[in-house]
């Protein structure tokens, strides 16, 4: 016998404005609980096509081993996608390939223009993007309350905006900021990000889909070492319509290549944000793991001094010191210790951040990253 794949229904598809304010949102009805999904903006019209929607909840239905249904049709082009996405994603993550079941039909979409908006974060791959890509590009699109900075935590995220503005104000973009309640979602929170949020920033080109026809999503990890991840070069553009074409950009190159590539740039000295630990109150806290990485690539090239943003050569023996394990392959690190016109104080400290890092590993104890956590919420609580 057959058994049903549970669902998560998605109806009730709204669209409304209060005052200055765009909003669009779904009922989700789930195994669990029901809750509703949406997405606001001050700065332009959201459309209210399903097809964000389901971008958004794809990968979280998934984890939950539960198929979307909506009320409303998705466009042809982008089931005929997902089925390709799905594939993709069962091969990595063993997920069953449940395509999202809509009544039959094709919408009309019309692109209201030709325009191309890009994800833009402040970081090092969006301002590459930004910089250096060649792709012309009209819009900054930021979403708040997405990944780290709560929509509570005010002060951050008007220190954020007003960075990322002044940005667009000198590039002679538009800035666009969407808020969203989606990592509250139950089967968002426990989907891990590192899946979840591809299809988060997908979304937010199908709600631009009445301004824009093109969506730019900056890789994080280059064609050659890139693993499965959330937002990846074989992912993303199977996120397109008809009316959105997303495109991966910067693959070809690594991190370390781009903050190279614009480290000259006065714009990126003074508004570079990598921070997610939020230790500091606004900005870069220049102690995570992220930010001495992002330090020591920037000593490295002889432009951390130029770097407003960041606390400079003075205190990162002591950062570099205060760091219980380091993250990832340390590269960077690893290559910096070959470089013998550093600091030899700054050289020691990264050696012995590199040996505690592999004794740890060695010894098969904690994971690594619930250490980082854990460090991460004394150094919160001692402020």
């Amino acid at each position: 016998m057959t058994v049903a794949t549970p669902t998560a229904r998605v109806s009730e598809l709204t669209s409304g404005r209060e005052g200055r304010t765009s909003r669009v949102s779904s009922q989700v009805f789930g195994q669990v609980s029901d809750q509703i999904l949406w997405f606001e903006s001050d700065d332009v019209e959201l459309a209210p096509y399903p097809e964000a929607f389901a971008s958004a909840l794809l990968v979280p239905a998934l984890e939950s081993g539960l198929a979307l249904t909506f009320d409303q049709p998705l466009p042809s082009t982008w089931l005929s996608n997902c089925r390709q996405l799905l594939r993709v994603y069962h091969e990595w993550w063993g997920y069953e390939e449940h395509l999202p079941v809509s009544p039959s039909g094709d919408p009309q979409r019309f692109p209201g223009s030709l325009k191309t908006a890009l994800c833009f974060t402040g970081g090092v791959d969006s301002f590459h993007t930004l910089l250096r890509s060649g792709h012309e590009i009209d819009f900054l699109v930021n979403a708040q309350g997405f990944v780290d900075t709560p929509l509570e935590d005010f002060p951050r995220l008007i220190a954020i905006e007003n960075s990322i503005r002044e940005v667009a104000r000198k590039t002679g973009t538009t800035p666009i900021f969407i808020r969203t309640n989606f990592l509250e979602l139950p089967m968002v929170a426990k989907t891990s990000w590192e899946r979840a949020h591809g299809g988060g920033l997908i979304a937010l080109g199908h709600l631009l889909s009445s301004v824009v026809a093109r969506l730019l999503i900056s890789s994080s990890y280059t064609f050659e070492t890139a693993r499965p991840w959330g937002s990846h070069w074989m992912t993303d553009p199977l996120g397109s319509s008809a009316s959105l074409q997303v495109i991966h950009v910067g693959a070809e190159l690594k991190r370390n290549e781009k903050l190279w590539a614009i480290a000259g740039e006065p714009l990126v000295r003074e508004h570079l944000h990598v921070c997610w630990e939020n230790l500091a109150p606004t900005g870069n806290c220049s102690r995570c793991d992220k930010c001495i990485r992002t330090r020591l690539q920037l000593l490295e090239c002889d432009q951390l001094r130029h770097f407003s943003c960041f606390e400079g050569e003075e205190s990162l023996v002591q950062d570099i010191d205060s760091l219980p394990v380091g993250d990832g392959q340390m590269r960077t690190h690893r290559r910096l210790l070959e470089n013998r016109q550093v600091d030899r104080r700054i050289l020691r400290a990264i050696d012995n951040l590199v040996t505690r890092t592999e004794r740890a590993r060695d010894a098969g104890s904690a994971p690594i990253s619930r250490l980082r956590r854990v460090w991460s919420l004394l150094q919160r609580l001692a402020k």
